[in-house]
């Protein structure tokens, strides 16, 4: 694990002392990517010049790693990613949650709804989460991935089903296909409650 005193120490002596600043930053925030493409990289980082320092990193060997394909985009090894994350939250306290969100509506605008989807959850963004899930969710089913909605669906507090009556709907019917029939009967109540679509 990157969080393991020992491991985390080498990162930080032996692969990391180096660095700028600004890098180093660079790498913190960008943490709560799984895969980082420059684009995406600057909006929810901030900072400029993206593709030149991922580029500089992988040369580097510093356990970043560019991806096979087209389009330029790099993965962290799992033990830097869990030490860049963990030192993110000594360093920014409080700041994961919005890069979250930045990477949300980056996703969005990017018409990559399912990625956006998974950064609103994990930046606390139910209101967001849910218009996009309602939105994709017939496509989603239709493509067989009734899994993937069934762990968005189970991410919901209640209040956010009481407050949204159209994600209620989808997590009635969600809840029905994956056969929880009670939980399906009482998210349809709230669903279809009078003036629910006003």
């Amino acid at each position: 694990s990157g969080e393991e005193p020992r491991v985390a120490e080498y990162i930080r002596t032996e692969l990391l002392s180096d660095l700028g600043d600004d890098d180093e930053t660079f790498l913190l925030r960008a943490s709560i990517l799984e895969v980082v493409e420059p684009a995406v990289a600057e909006a929810v980082t901030g900072m400029d010049g993206a593709a030149e320092r991922l580029r500089s990193l992988a040369r580097d060997n510093r356990l970043v790693v560019r991806l096979a394909g087209g389009a330029p985009s790099y993965r962290f090894h799992h033990v830097l990613g869990e030490y860049l994350r963990a030192e993110l939250d000594r360093r920014e306290p409080g700041s994961t949650q919005e890069l979250h969100r930045r990477a949300a509506a980056w996703f969005e605008r990017a018409d990559r709804v399912e990625l956006a989807i998974e950064h609103a959850l994990a930046g606390a963004d139910q209101a967001t989460a849910a218009r996009l899930v309602v939105a994709i969710t017939l496509p989603m089913h239709y493509a067989g991935h009734t899994d993937v909605l069934d762990r968005w669906i189970r991410a919901f507090d209640e209040t956010t089903f009481e407050r949204l009556p159209p994600l209620a709907v989808v997590g009635a019917l969600v809840n029905g296909l994956t056969g929880r029939a009670e939980a399906a009967e009482r998210l349809a109540r709230w669903g279809w409650q009078e003036n629910a679509y006003r």
